[in-house]
Formats: C-alpha cells, sequence, structure tokens
C-alpha cells in the first residue's frame, strides 16, 4: 500500500556547498567577480533543487518555509544569521528557478530557523517544507 502523494512530498532537503566569500555582505568583491560567484551558486542550487524534487516527488509548492542546517568547518566564528541569509539569497533563487516554489514572495516564501553546528566539512542543507 502506498502513501497518498501530498504525505511524501511536504518536505524535501536540498544539500549546497557552502556559499563561496564573494556572497557574503561583508566580503565587498568586485562586481564582475560577485556576479560569477552569484551565477555559479544560483545554477548549483537549480541543478541540485531538481534532482532533490524528483527523489522525493515533490511538485511545485505555493507557499514554503525554508529552514538553514549550516554546518562550519575549520576555526573562527560562525557567521550570524542575517549574513547567512544573505549569502544563501542566490541558493533561493536557484530553488525557484528549479521549481521548488512559485516564487519568492513573502507571500510564497517563509524563512524558518538556523541551525548552526561545527563538522568536518563545510556545508548547508536547505530544508523546505510545503505549508499549503
Amino acid at each position: 500500500m502506498t502513501m497518498p502523494r501530498q504525505v511524501l512530498d511536504r518536505e524535501i532537503s536540498i544539500l549546497v556547498p557552502w556559499p563561496p566569500k564573494a556572497l557574503w555582505p561583508n566580503a565587498r568583491p568586485h562586481w564582475a567577480v560577485k556576479a560569477g560567484a552569484v551565477k555559479e551558486a544560483r545554477w548549483e542550487a537549480r541543478v541540485l533543487s531538481q534532482d532533490a524534487q524528483k527523489i522525493a516527488g515533490w511538485q511545485t509548492a505555493n507557499r514554503i518555509k525554508v529552514s538553514v542546517r549550516a554546518i562550519k568547518a575549520g576555526p573562527g566564528p560562525l557567521p550570524d544569521q542575517d549574513n547567512i541569509w544573505a549569502a544563501l539569497k542566490p541558493f533561493f533563487d536557484g530553488m525557484i528557478d528549479a521549481g521548488v516554489c512559485v516564487s519568492d514572495r513573502p507571500e510564497h516564501f517563509e524563512l524558518g530557523q538556523i541551525i548552526f553546528e561545527r563538522g568536518a566539512k563545510s556545508e548547508i542543507t536547505l530544508i523546505v517544507r510545503r505549508l499549503e
């Protein structure tokens, strides 16, 4: 017996790389360097989102909530929440490009919590929950 589709695809997880330095608000890179980093992050998030959607049977949502699990390797301070949201913006755009949600406008896209951890490898997991 299989479960109904709406139960199976309420949440997906998308593993993305740690944002490059050029995407962080305090980095202030040359505009061309930042544009290249944005383009690459957006494309990578699109591809990774499409893969996650296929595995989960995810259909485009009208409204979602995105939480973040950020694992940071190495010494140094963990980023603050405002900076990580800003650095992840191109990844969110890639998710929208992939059809995870209809739009990243506030009526469709809600930001959830951020969980910071230390680990052997720096990476980000975007946890997307359907709210409709």
